[in-house]
C-alpha cells in the first residue's frame, strides 16, 4: 500500500538503526518488521477508563474466527495473574471493536492494585477459516 521500509541494511559494520547487520544477520527489529504488513492487526487501547480491542482485517478471506486472549502480568512474576479468553468472528476488509471492559475490572481480576506494577497482553490464536 505504498509503504517504504528503507532502514534495511548497512554498507559497513557499525552500530546503526539498520535491521540487518553487515553480514546479513537479522537484528531484533527485523524480526518485528517481518510481520508489520500482516493482514490481521489487533489494536488494544484505553478510552475513558475502558480497555478496548479493535481488529483490523485487510484481506478477502471471508469470515475468520479466532480466540482472543487477554492476560494481566505483574512485572515481578513470569506467570500471568489473569488469563481470559473470548471467541471473536470478523469479516474480510473490516474494522471493529471486539472487546470492551473496564480497566479497573481487568486489573482487579488480575490482583493488580497499582497499574504501574502490571502489564496487559492481548494476543490471538486462529481457530478456523470459513
Amino acid at each position: 500500500m505504498g509503504a517504504l521500509y528503507w532502514q534495511l541494511n548497512d554498507i559497513w559494520p557499525a552500530p546503526t538503526w539498520a535491521s540487518l547487520e553487515f553480514g546479513g544477520k537479522w537484528k531484533m527489529s527485523h524480526y518485528f518488521m517481518r510481520n508489520i504488513f500482516d493482514n490481521l492487526l489487533l489494536v488494544p487501547y484505553e478510552e475513558n477508563e475502558t480497555l478496548k480491542v479493535a481488529v483490523i482485517r485487510d484481506d478477502y478471506s471471508g469470515s475468520l474466527t479466532f480466540n482472543l486472549s487477554i492476560k494481566v502480568l505483574k512485572w515481578s512474576s513470569l506467570n500471568p495473574t489473569l488469563t481470559a479468553y473470548t471467541i471473536v468472528s470478523t469479516e474480510g476488509f473490516s474494522s471493529k471493536i471486539v472487546y470492551e471492559n473496564s480497566i479497573t475490572n481487568v486489573m482487579n481480576s488480575g490482583n493488580c492494585l497499582d497499574r504501574r506494577e502490571c502489564l496487559i497482553e492481548v494476543i490471538y490464536f486462529e481457530t478456523q477459516m470459513a
